[in-house]
């Protein structure tokens, strides 16, 4: 073994006693085991000792070794409360330096103060009594004004009142004429409404005479058609200027509206070429019928495009496509 004997440990040991067990071993094999039958149990027992020694200075070794860890551990506090210790006095000191300097300054501070407080009270006194005397002047120099003020506000409203009268007064006259106005107004519409009622009859009744001119079956359309208006006056009028009418059904009926007029004018002029020139009545209502048809012709809406010739049966249905007309008529001339 090449440790000191301070240095033995439990595993040295435990080698140790494998080593002389392996000697016994060498010597028993050689020489038989009388030789160490009574020395083998005595160095059993020393070995044992050995262990228990060895096991004890570790255990003593180990708690001196936390005592000088703790010692080392305090003499470090020691230390840094030593140095904390001379810290705290110099703190102390320069705290209390630091203190007498600020009360000496707060003592120079609190006489100044006192000496301007002095200053100023004697100032004070000197200011109220300058004060109270500028207040009084004030005060009266005010009141004056107050009442220059409160006169010319008096004024002021006075004139807005009479203003406002003249206002009320006009709005009363504006109000009155306005009611006149619209009594007036409804008359106006009323009358407009009786006169267009007149010439919508008047020209469904020229149409007619129109349509009687041009048809040669005026007469059979005729009750074709009061039989249609009676049976119908129920449920739906058929001059009814309300009632809708879609883009193609429009079309049609104006592009109908316009040959028809065109017919009545060629049927108007072979009249007015066949009639012998002595019917002096014929002529003049040929005449009325014309001038009527021209006057019509300048209040209907123009249709733009070329107009296509439509067939016959198209044109004369004898039914539906005269009511059609009649209805288109009515409500353009609104």
């Amino acid at each position: 073994m090449d440790r000191k004997c301070g240095d033995i440990e439990v595993e040295d040991v435990y080698d140790l006693a494998a080593e002389i067990g392996d000697e016994f071993q060498k010597v028993i094999t050689g020489h038989g085991s009388e030789l160490v039958k009574h020395l083998m149990p005595k160095v059993i027992r020393v070995l044992e000792h050995l262990e228990m020694i060895t096991i004890l200075k570790e255990d003593f070794d180990s708690k001196t070794d936390t005592l000088k860890h703790t010692i080392f551990e305090l003499e470090n506090d020691k230390r840094e409360r030593a140095l904390n210790l001379n810290k705290y006095e110099l703190e102390m000191e320069s705290i209390e330096e630091n203190w007498r300097k600020e009360n000496l300054q707060l003592t120079q501070c609190v006489s100044q103060l006192q000496h301007q407080n002095l200053r100023l009270s004697n100032r004070l006194v000197d200011s109220q009594q300058t004060l109270s005397q500028s207040l009084t002047d004030l005060q009266k120099r005010g009141q004056m004004e107050i009442d220059s003020e409160i006169f010319a506000l008096k004024e002021s409203i006075r004139r807005s009142e009479q203003k406002v009268e003249s206002i009320t007064k006009e709005m009363d006259s504006k109000n009155a004429e306005i009611e006149r106005l619209s009594d007036q107004l409804d008359e106006v519409m009323q009358q407009n409404r009786d006169l267009r009622r007149r010439v919508k009859h008047n020209k469904y009744q020229m149409l007619q005479l129109s349509e009687a001119r041009a048809d040669p079956n005026y007469k059979d359309l005729m009750g074709m058609s009061e039989h249609i208006l009676l049976a119908n006056n129920d449920d739906l009028d058929m001059f009814d200027e309300h009632k809708p009418f879609t883009m193609s059904e429009l079309r049609n009926i104006l592009l109908e509206r316009n040959y028809v007029k065109k017919r009545l004018k060629e049927l108007e002029e072979e009249v007015m070429r066949l009639k012998p020139p002595e019917i002096k009545p014929a002529e003049s209502l040929e005449n009325s019928i014309h001038e009527t048809t021209l006057e019509l012709n300048s209040d209907d809406l123009v249709v733009e495009g070329p107009i296509n010739r439509e067939p016959d049966d198209k044109l004369f249905p004898r039914k539906q496509s005269q009511n059609k007309i009649l209805r288109l008529y009515v409500l353009f001339d609104l």
